[in-house]
């Protein structure tokens, strides 16, 4: 069984998106940080098109075979839909009783959960794509959030005086505009100014609320652009060259600060801040 450390002795977190990417990256890196059990929250459990046999097996087993299986569950969730699901998939109203049901307490919450529908200018993106780009990073985040923070509220602060810590991953597109990505970026920006305004109302009741603004980062989310040589020729290229670190982002880049982040005990006076994670690409 793999060591873990004792920087997050005990708590119990939650990580949307938790299937590929960052929140695969972020889960297993709580785990191993020593969360006492990490709730991989996703539609699905695994990768619908694993690339490797490593991203075959879903990320709770692979906390589970390394660290015992009391140290992580799979809740298959649409996060855009508050109270009834699909079959079995649950809306986050059902999936936050059953989590709170399940561990007693929850101490941290990491959106990572995401789409990326990109290539489209403004006046080529259709209202579903508009529609589909904001329920999931907009309304599922916010649903994850309002749910959460309730849970939170029931809570006895710990020893740091923390009742809960929310981590939301946005994008630099945020802030920065992309081109072809106006839907994406939007959600994004809504995701970053839900947080700083939740993060003024809750800092008084020992609630966190901070955000990660990644760059571009090598997932599946990115990959398909990558990929495509024919339309998107000598893009990844473009980026080695113009990102002062002189590469692209790793999800586990961003899994170091998420984790710094779920700790009260490391980073209990920060709250409503946001950090860029880009390897210097916003800086030039």
């Amino acid at each position: 069984m793999a060591k873990s450390t004792s920087r997050l002795e005990g708590i119990t977190a939650m990580v949307t998106g938790s299937s590929s990417g960052i929140g695969r990256a972020v889960a297993l890196q709580l785990a191993t940080e020593g969360a006492k059990a990490v709730i991989c929250v996703d539609v699905r459990p695994g990768l619908a098109q694993p690339r490797s046999n490593e991203d075959a097996l879903p990320t709770h087993e692979v906390i589970q075979s390394r660290h015992g299986n009391e140290a992580a569950a799979f809740m298959q969730c649409d996060i855009s839909v508050e109270e009834d699901g699909r079959g079995e998939t649950l809306g986050v109203a059902n999936v936050m009783r059953n989590i709170a049901e399940l561990t007693g307490r929850i101490d941290v919450l990491v959106n990572c959960a995401g789409i990326g529908l990109f290539g489209y200018p403004l006046h080529e993106t259709s209202l579903e794509i508009w529609q589909k780009q904001m329920d999931v990073c907009a309304t599922g985040s916010f649903l994850m959030m309002k749910h959460s923070i309730a849970q939170f509220l029931k809570q006895e602060p710990d020893q740091n005086g923390s009742r809960g810590s929310i981590v939301n991953i946005s994008s630099i597109g945020a802030k920065y505009g992309l081109r072809g990505c106006g839907a994406y970026c939007a959600a994004k920006a809504a995701l970053l100014a839900v947080s700083r305004s939740a993060a003024v109302d809750y800092a008084a009741q020992g609630i966190r609320i901070n955000v990660i603004l990644p760059g571009y980062i090598q997932t599946p989310m990115l990959q398909p652009v990558l990929d495509d040589r024919e339309t998107h020729a000598g893009f990844e290229e473009y980026l080695n060259s113009s990102i002062p670190a002189g590469r692209l982002g790793q999800p586990r880049d961003i899994a170091g600060a998420a984790v710094w982040l779920a700790s009260s005990a490391e980073s209990a006076y920060v709250t409503g801040s946001t950090f860029t994670i880009d390897g210097g690409f916003t800086a030039v």
